[in-house]
């Protein structure tokens, strides 16, 4: 089966948080944290307007060491526009769309809420597993020619 023609939503994992602009970045580093995620799409009043990642968040922390974690504002360094896909994209779109963008992930919505992320990581899941269900299937080949 060719799942780049897939839905999106096949291969997203859900996302359950997220942070307003107005919040700080101790706020936003503790979400994270207990959740083990990597990116938080950004709302101004319910309305997306961004994304802020992990690697955004170690960057703060490199550039603003002396600071008060709680006078960092999400709105001081949160990337705008971020990409957003609808949840029956096919993969092969959004992965198009990633690399013709530059970003490392989309965010998947579904009646104007997001509801799920997809990243570069999770693609790089897909095509390991594919490579191991191919390596075990060429090995019961081997294994069983004449």
């Amino acid at each position: 089966m060719n799942h780049f023609y897939e839905p999106i939503e096949s291969f997203m994992k859900s996302l359950d948080y997220q942070v307003d602009k107005a919040d700080s970045f101790s706020m936003a580093q503790k979400i994270l944290k207990e959740n083990g995620i990597r990116h938080l799409p950004v709302t101004d009043q319910g309305d997306l307007v961004g994304i802020i990642t992990q690697s955004d968040m170690d960057l703060i922390k490199t550039f603003w060491m002396d600071s008060d974690e709680e006078e960092i504002l999400i709105s001081d360094f949160y990337q705008q526009d971020p990409l957003v896909a609808d949840f029956d994209t096919p993969l092969s779109r959004v992965c198009q769309k990633m690399a013709e963008s530059k970003k490392d992930c989309a965010l998947i919505a579904k009646d104007e809420d997001v509801v799920g992320i997809f990243t570069w990581i999770d693609l790089a899941e897909m095509i390991a597993f594919r490579r191991e269900i191919d390596e075990d299937y060429v090995k019961s080949k081997q294994q069983f020619s004449f």
